[in-house]
């Protein structure tokens, strides 16, 4: 008489890591690489606002233009 066929063996597949699972759904590397480059996106939006509030705020009248500026072409080198 034929057996049906086992169950595999989860111990012996390896841990379920992201890359696994994204495999196995059909998921490409670009479009995962697509999606977390569109969330971080919102991260940094709103730190640019936000780096330039906060040193407006804490920097003395005497060196807060000083401050300002360099936050600002600090955020055009980081763009290139």
């Amino acid at each position: 008489m034929h057996s049906a066929p086992a169950e595999p063996d989860r111990t012996q597949q390896g841990p379920d890591d992201c890359a696994s699972v994204l495999r196995r759904a059909g998921v490409g590397a670009l479009a995962v690489i697509a999606f977390w480059r569109f969330i971080l996106g919102f991260g940094i939006g709103g730190d640019y606002p936000l780096s330039a509030t906060i040193t407006s705020e804490y920097a003395n009248t005497r060196w807060r233009g000083a401050f300002i500026a360099s936050v600002f072409a600090g955020q055009v080198r980081g763009s290139v």
